[in-house]
């Protein structure tokens, strides 16, 4: 966006976050992503503004298309055993974790577009695939003692989506919000706005939503099931409420010790069927 006084050159998700107007699918298809600023610093003539020429939405629609990973978007069945993990798994390391007796992987989408290195990328996704591992992916928190808010959830929703279309995910699959390490003193109300526009982010992008229940999400059982908009509940090893009249769709186990498989750190997960009928649901 480019306008005049103290003119600086932003993305349409930045400008959306920072003056809340809405650009409705705009922010999805930006060539500049969601960078806070594409050139620090004001601007002082016309030259420095940069262009990217083509039609963005048929571009965008054929990278998606070309990016779309093969595979099957099915329910998760009860009792299946996977891990989640930071670490980038390769063919070789992907088909050890399956020969372990693994089911399915947890792999991280980043807060902002494009995908940082070490986070999923569509590579990565076809090795895990073709290792015989189904497939999730949860979006990173933000560091311990964050704020969340409206604003936040819309640019980190809009995150999701991007580089969840950039690794190939199919429509459909359900994306993870990490809920943890709020800091104290955050009122409720915020929370839940800043998880509902992240859900709202996602769901108009036609993905579906669940939400990683960790430790300091501030909100109880009630607030959970009743304020938020999201049908899928992922239970985190520490001490969090339950959810009350569904339950949880998935449960992690963390050990007290490092819990190290063929060099990989990891944390452990079950899914499950929850009091509703509801399943957790991959892409294997």
């Amino acid at each position: 966006m480019f306008g005049q006084h103290e003119t600086a050159q932003t993305s349409i998700a930045s400008g959306e976050a920072r003056t809340g107007p809405s650009f409705g699918g705009l922010a999805r298809v930006d060539p500049f992503g969601t960078r806070e600023a594409v050139l620090s610093g004001p601007l002082t003539n016309t030259s420095q503004i940069a262009f990217i020429c083509g039609r963005i939405g048929e571009s965008s629609l054929e990278e998606k298309e070309m990016a779309t990973l093969s595979g099957t978007l099915a329910p998760a069945p009860s009792g299946a055993h996977g891990f989640d993990c930071t670490a980038v798994l390769t063919a070789a390391s992907a088909k050890a974790m399956r020969q372990k007796g693994f089911d399915f992987c947890v792999r991280y989408l980043s807060r902002l577009a494009p995908q940082a290195g070490g986070d999923l990328s569509n590579a990565e996704a076809k090795a895990i695939i073709g290792s015989g591992l189904a497939l999730m992916a949860v979006q990173h928190v933000s560091r311990p003692n964050w704020l969340p808010n409206a604003a936040l959830g819309k640019q980190f929703g809009q995150g999701a989506v991007a580089n969840a279309q950039a690794v190939g995910l199919p429509d459909g699959m359900i994306l993870w919000l990490d809920l943890e390490g709020i800091m104290d003193g955050v009122t409720e109300t915020d929370v839940i706005e800043y998880c509902n526009v992240w859900f709202a982010e996602v769901e108009a992008a036609n993905y579906q939503t669940g939400v990683y229940v960790g430790a300091s999400c501030i909100l109880s059982g009630d607030e959970l099931f009743f304020r938020l908009t999201t049908r899928h509940y992922w239970r985190s090893g520490s001490h969090v409420p339950d959810i009350p009249h569904r339950g949880y769709q998935m449960v992690q186990f963390i050990s007290a010790k490092p819990d190290v498989v063929n060099g990989i750190a990891i944390d452990r997960d079950v899914t499950m069927t929850d009091a509703l009928g509801g399943n957790v649901n991959w892409l294997a």
